[in-house]
């Protein structure tokens, strides 16, 4: 029972690290590997009983893109929904956040020039802009 628990417990730890949203495969993993879901489950022992716990799902497309991350708290409560778009050529056009409610809580949009990032503009729940972020580049 206690290598099975240490087992177990070994594998969560590497698994926690992987999962969280900024630590979610790369797309080519997540292609080569036809993922469609990334779920991320925690398993407590501390009352004697396995306790399971929901923390975070992450949904890709048939070109493994997320489109889709759910995140929970610590007791099992869902926190934040985040919805992708991509244009055409895959690159990420649009990032929308919700809250638990279900209301947007920002929208960022990207646009590109020859598949290089060119600007991100976030717009605030109305809908009114926020910030703008514009990026330069040098070419040889």
């Amino acid at each position: 029972m206690k290598k099975i628990f240490g087992i177990v417990l070994f594998v969560l730890c590497v698994f926690t690290r992987i999962f969280a949203q900024d630590d979610l495969p790369k797309e080519s993993k997540i292609d080569k590997n036809k993922i469609k879901t990334i779920v991320e489950t925690k398993f407590n022992y501390e009352s004697g009983k396995e306790a399971k716990q929901l923390l975070k799902i992450a949904r890709y497309n048939e070109k493994a893109q997320l489109v889709e991350y759910k995140e929970y708290d610590e007791k099992g409560k869902f926190v934040k929904y985040e919805k992708y778009e991509y244009n055409s050529d895959g690159d990420k056009s649009k990032e929308t956040q919700f809250d638990a409610a279900g209301k947007v809580t920002k929208i960022n949009e990207y646009s590109y020039n020859n598949r290089l990032l060119k600007e991100k503009i976030s717009y605030n729940p109305n809908g009114k802009m926020k910030s703008k972020k514009v990026v330069g580049y040098e070419y040889y």
